[in-house]
C-alpha cells in the first residue's frame, strides 16, 4: 500500500540542515539500509527505512523520517508508540536519482536527528517473459520457467521464484534455484500438486541493490482423467521355469506424471501379486522382472498405471518353462604339489539351477574318461556358484604320475548333463617315494593303498672305515604325516611291527615265544588284527620287494640299523639335539607281551621306541631297538633284550648304500 507523503518542504529542508541539540534527552539513530525491491509491474522502486530510539521513550512527543527525492524534501510523522524502532514502506519512488532519509526525534528537550543516509532507486535486473507456461502444466505439477536478461549492473546473488496458493506471492513459498543455462534460463518443477487448483507464481533476482520481482502469473492445474496403459511387442520374454520379463507401455498418464504402474500376476485373476514399475522410460515403457515363478505353470499378467481419477490397465497370460537340469561347467583340477597336501582339488561351477534348488552335486573321477566314478561333494554350489572336492591318496588312492579326468555335476531332481571333461597328469618328486601295501588279508591295514615318502637330506657318517651318506624316510611306516613334535601322535606313529629280520631257514612264526598265533594291533586308527593276521615282517612287504627277504622297507631301503644310529650319535647328530629335531620322530609305545598282544598304552616316561635290523649274533631271539627318552637332551640308546621279541614297535626305513 502507498504510504502518504507530506509536503513540508521548508520544515523538512530545515531539519536536513540543523545539528542534534535534544539536549540530553533520547537519541535518534538512522539503520542502515536494505531491501530494496523494483517492481516491474508497478515500475516503481520500493524500500523500508527503520529507525531506533535510545534514551527514555516517554519524553518522546513525535518521531519519524525526513526524506528527500530528487530534491524534494517530505516529512513523514511515525505513532510515537511505546519502543523505540521505528519503521516505514516506502513504495512511491519512481527509478533513478539519489535519495536521503534521516530518523529524527522531538522531546520537550530539543530534537535528535540520525546519520543521513542515502540510495539511488534503481532497475535490477529484468525477467523475461514467463506467461506461456500451459505446455508446462499437468493436473500435479508445474513447470515454471525465468530469464535473466541483465543483472541490474552488479553481480546476481540469487534467483528463483514465490510458489503456492496465496494471491500475495511474498506470502508464498520462496523458492532458490542453483542452475541456470547461457541463456539465462531457470526453471523449478513443483511436484505432487491439487488437481483443477490456482497456483500464483512470481519470479526474483537478487544483486547488490536488493530483489527484483517479476510477475505474479496464476497458473490453473489441470483435471485428472484415468491414465491409460497396454503391453509392448513382445509383452514377456526371457521365460524359464521360474524367471520371466514384463515390458509395458503408458499410453496416457492422465494429466498425472506421477501415477502409480507397475505389474500384477499370479495364477487366477482373483489373487494376484502386485510389483510397483520404476524408472519409466521416455514414452512411457516400463519393465518389471518376475521371479520365484512355479514351473510349468500358467500366469495371468496385468500392466496397470493408476492416479485420483482411476486405473488403466491391459491383461495378457504367459505360460513358464518345464524344469531342466542344472548348467554345470568343469572348472579346473589343481594337483597338490607338497606331499603332506598330496592332493587333487577339483573344482566346478553351476551356472544356473534352472528355476529349482540343487539337491546334490559333485564330480565324476577316474583314469580312464569313459569310466570315472561318481563323487558327491559334502556341501552345496556357494552363492557364486562354485563347488568343489579335494581327493587324497587316503580317501581315493591318488599315485603320481598318473592321469586322471574329471566332470562336474549338480542334480536338482534332474542331473546335468554337460559333456565338458578335465583332465591332469599327477606328477612326482625327486626325493618321494611311495610305498602300497601288500599283505595276505585284506583286513591288513591300508592293503592296496599307496602312502608317500619323502627323503631327508643325508647325514653323513662313518661306519667302521666307511663314508656313508645315511638318508632316511622322513616318517616311521606307515604314518600319514610327519610328526609336528615329539609329543605322541598316532597319525605320525605309524605301523607296529613284531621284530625279526628273519632267518630264511627259520619260519616267520619260530622266532616269536609263545603257543598261540599273536595278534598285533596297528595303532593308527586303533584297528586290531586278530587271529590269524598279524604284522609280522614276512606278511607285509612293499611294491617291489620280495616278501621272502621279511624287510618291510620299499626296495633299495633297509631297516635302520645299530650301527648307523650308533654312528649318527657318535657324529653329534642326535646327541646334540632332540630325535624330533633329527629323525622327527615322536614318542611311540613299546607294547605286547609273550604269546598275545595287548591295547597299546604309553609308557609312564614318554619315550621314543624305534626297531633296529640287527640281532644278538647267535641268539635268534634276541632283538636290537633303539629306545630314547623324549627330553630336551636325547642321548638315545640301543638295547638288545630276548624279551623284545614279542613285542611290537615301529619302523625306519634308511636307502641302501
Amino acid at each position: 500500500m502507498k504510504t502518504r507523503l507530506l509536503p513540508i518542504f521548508l520544515i523538512a529542508w530545515t531539519m536536513f540542515s540543523c545539528r542534534d541539540d535534544s539536549a540530553g534527552g533520547p537519541k535518534a539513530t538512522t539503520m542502515p539500509l536494505s531491501g530494496g525491491v523494483y517492481n516491474a509491474v508497478t515500475d516503481l522502486f520500493e524500500i523500508t527505512i527503520e529507525g531506533s530510539i535510545a534514551g527514555n521513550i516517554s519524553e518522546v512527543s513525535e518521531k519519524g523520517f525526513i526524506f528527500s527525492q530528487n530534491n524534494k524534501f517530505d516529512v513523514v510523522k511515525i505513532p510515537v508508540g511505546l519502543t523505540g524502532d521505528f519503521s516505514l514502506r516506502l513504495d512511491t519512488l519512481t527509478k533513478g536519482g539519489v535519495n536521503y532519509v534521516r530518523a529524527y526525534v522531538l522531546t520537550p528537550r530539543g530534537r535528535s536527528l540520525g546519520e543521513t543516509l542515502s540510495f539511488t532507486a534503481s532497475t535490477l535486473a529484468l525477467l523475461g517473459d514467463a506467461t506461456d507456461l500451459d505446455s508446462d502444466v499437468t493436473g500435479t505439477t508445474i513447470l515454471a520457467s525465468g530469464q535473466i536478461t541483465s543483472n541490474g549492473g552488479s553481480a546476481v546473488k540469487e534467483y528463483g521464484l514465490y510458489f503456492g496458493v496465496d494471491p500475495d506471492p511474498l506470502r508464498n513459498e520462496r523458492i532458490v534455484v542453483t542452475r541456470i543455462d547461457g541463456a539465462g534460463i531457470f526453471s523449478a518443477q513443483m511436484r505432487s500438486l491439487t488437481p483443477q487448483t490456482d497456483y500464483v507464481v512470481a519470479f526474483f533476482v537478487v544483486n547488490s541493490m536488493g530483489e527484483q520481482l517479476v510477475g505474479p502469473i496464476t497458473i490453473r492445474t489441470m483435471a485428472l482423467a484415468t491414465p491409460a496403459v497396454e503391453f509392448d511387442t513382445p509383452a514377456t520374454d526371457g521365460i524359464t521355469a521360474a524367471l520371466m520379463t514384463v515390458h509395458a507401455r503408458i499410453t496416457d498418464f492422465g494429466h498425472d506424471p506421477d501415477a502409480a504402474y507397475g505389474v500384477r500376476y499370479g495364477t487366477s485373476l482373483s489373487a494376484m501379486t502386485e510389483l510397483p514399475g520404476t524408472d519409466v522410460a521416455a514414452g512411457g515403457a516400463f519393465s518389471v522382472s518376475l521371479s520365484g515363478l512355479e514351473a510349468d505353470t500358467n500366469y495371468y499378467i496385468e500392466a496397470f498405471v493408476r492416479n485420483a481419477a482411476g486405473e488403466g490397465k491391459a491383461q495378457t497370460t504367459a505360460h513358464t518353462l518345464t524344469i531342466g537340469p542344472p548348467t554345470v561347467t568343469t572348472a579346473t583340477l589343481v594337483a597338490g604339489t607338497d606331499f603332506l597336501d598330496k592332493t587333487i582339488t577339483l573344482r566346478g561351477v553351476m551356472i544356473s539351477d534352472d528355476g529349482r534348488a540343487v539337491a546334490s552335486c559333485g564330480f565324476y573321477f577316474g583314469t580312464s574318461a569313459g569310466a570315472m566314478a561318481k563323487l558327491t561333494a559334502s556341501a552345496l554350489p556357494a552363492v557364486d556358484g562354485t563347488f568343489s572336492m579335494t581327493l587324497t591318496d587316503l580317501t581315493h588312492s591318488i599315485a603320481p604320475a598318473t592321469k586322471y579326468y574329471c566332470r562336474a555335476w549338480a542334480d536338482n531332481g534332474q542331473e546335468s548333463t554337460n559333456t565338458d571333461t578335465g583332465s591332469l597328469t599327477t606328477g612326482i618328486a625327486d626325493k618321494q617315494i611311495y610305498l602300497r601295501g601288500a599283505g595276505t588279508s585284506s583286513t591288513m591295514p591300508f592293503t592296496g593303498t599307496r602312502l608317500y615318502y619323502y627323503l631327508l637330506e643325508p647325514f653323513n657318517v662313518t661306519i667302521g672305515a666307511q663314508s656313508v651318506d645315511l638318508v632316511f624316510l622322513d616318517r616311521n611306516l606307515g604314518a600319514t604325516k610327519v610328526a609336528e613334535s615329539v609329543d605322541y601322535d598316532k597319525m605320525a606313529a605309524g605301523y607296529y611291527y613284531r621284530w625279526g629280520l628273519l632267518d630264511p631257514n627259520v619260519s616267520p612264526l619260530a622266532e616269536f615265544t609263545g603257543g598261540t598265533t599273536p595278534a598285533c594291533w596297528s595303532w593308527l586308527g586303533d584297528v586290531s588284527l586278530s587271529g590269524t593276521t598279524y604284522a609280522d615282517w614276512g606278511a607285509w612287504a612293499a611294491s617291489g620287494t620280495s616278501t621272502a627277504s621279511g624287510v618291510p622297507c620299499p626296495n633299495g631301503f633297509h631297516v635302520a640299523r645299530q650301527t648307523e644310529m650308533n654312528a649318527l650319535i657318535a657324529n653329534g647328530n642326535i646327541s646334540s639335539q632332540t630325535f624330533y629335531n633329527t629323525l622327527k620322530l615322536c614318542v611311540t609305545s613299546d607294547f605286547g607281551g609273550a604269546g598275545a598282544f595287548q591295547n597299546p598304552t604309553l609308557t609312564t616316561t614318554p619315550t621314543i621306541f624305534l626297531w633296529l635290523d640287527e640281532k644278538n649274533t647267535g641268539n635268534a631271539s634276541h632283538a636290537s631297538y633303539l629306545s630314547a627318552t623324549a627330553s630336551t637332551a636325547l642321548t638315545g640308546n640301543t638295547n638288545n633284550n630276548p624279551a623284545q621279541t614279542t613285542r611290537a614297535k615301529p619302523v625306519r626305513c634308511v636307502r641302501d648304500y
